[in-house]
């Protein structure tokens, strides 16, 4: 099965696993749920892969971490209030908010029941529930604003961000080993997926607004903080323009481009990748790597074009794996 078919079954399952709990639950996936799915959902499938597992075995769990995915950017949505195609600007925020939480308790229960064929039940129950904790720790932390240093940011990601992709990636293989050499370099993998695509999330939305999936609303971004923190004079200037009450981004931008930060943050992002294909190597099984390898050369498209194009300019790329 090519990564395109196996999207589309993960997307299948999402709509008949909500629609089976609730009419209303079901249209809602089925009308919102991006078609094709963003390619980083099949991660729990790639570890499970890698683990033994079989891609048939592997949809149900996939399924339900899409599932509280979606929820949890629905959340993150209505605390930002910064994306016009949100779900509660179609719906409202009390009726997203109440969908969320439907979804949310949706997963869980899946989780619970899918929990019950792996072979520690305990071991996949705690690990997702644990990250969620994580998860929602971290969101608090976003949500109140205070975030003024880099050590204080990258604790932010790692809660909210980071945690998400450990708990993909190690869901997928929770549900078919518990070998803990196993489980451990999934986690490990995950958590370099997270910290690669937060990486350029943020250079995306700090640089290229009509593309970011968020806007960069936050005052202090991983590339603000790591040129104020890295940049000496520069980041200096660049630390006073940030607490100007008519802050001006464009001159924030061109002070960071004088200081290469996005380069500096795309080698960040490459060294993560390199960690996570490395950990992600033998003993483990390479059909789990190859879908890694695949969906890192999706993220990584526009590399190159992120570096050299002018701030504020849209970029143009295919969305899907083929």
């Amino acid at each position: 099965m090519i990564p395109g078919d196996i999207l589309k079954a993960i997307r299948l399952s999402v709509i008949t696993l909500a629609s089976d709990a609730d009419i209303a639950l079901g249209e809602l996936m089925s009308t919102t749920l991006p078609d094709p799915l963003p390619p980083v959902a099949i991660l729990p499938v790639a570890t499970g892969l890698a683990c033994g597992g079989s891609i048939e075995q592997l949809i149900p769990v996939t399924s339900a971490i899409v599932v509280v995915a979606f929820a949890l950017r629905t959340l993150d949505d209505i605390a930002d209030q910064d994306n016009s195609n949100a779900l509660h600007q179609k719906i409202g925020i009390g009726r997203a908010a109440n969908f969320s939480a439907a979804l949310i308790a949706l997963a869980s229960r899946e989780i619970g029941v899918l929990s019950k064929a792996s072979p520690d039940s305990i071991l996949m129950t705690g690990d997702y529930f644990d990250a969620l904790l994580r998860i929602f720790v971290g969101q608090d932390k976003d949500i109140q604003r205070e975030v003024r240093s880099l050590a204080a940011y990258e604790e932010v990601v790692e809660l909210k961000t980071v945690a998400a992709y450990e708990l993909a990636a190690v869901v997928g293989a929770n549900a078919v080993t518990a070998d803990g050499n196993f489980t451990k370099k999934c986690r490990v993998c995950g958590r370099h997926i997270g910290w690669a695509q937060q990486i350029l999330d943020d250079i995306e939305a700090f640089w290229f607004l009509d593309n970011a999936e968020e806007s960069g609303h936050e005052l202090y971004t991983y590339p603000v903080l790591l040129g104020i923190e890295n940049g000496g004079s520069t980041g200096e200037a660049v630390s006073r323009l940030c607490n100007q009450k008519d802050r001006k981004d464009d001159a924030i931008r061109d002070l960071l481009d004088s200081l290469d930060v996005r380069g500096q943050l795309m080698i960040r992002a490459l060294d993560h990748r390199d960690q996570a294909l490395l950990v992600f190597g033998p003993p483990l099984r390479p059909e789990g790597h190859q879908l890694i390898k695949l969906w890192f050369d999706w993220l990584f498209r526009d590399g190159e074009r992120l570096l050299k194009l002018p701030s504020s300019r849209s970029l143009t790329s295919e969305s899907s794996l083929s």
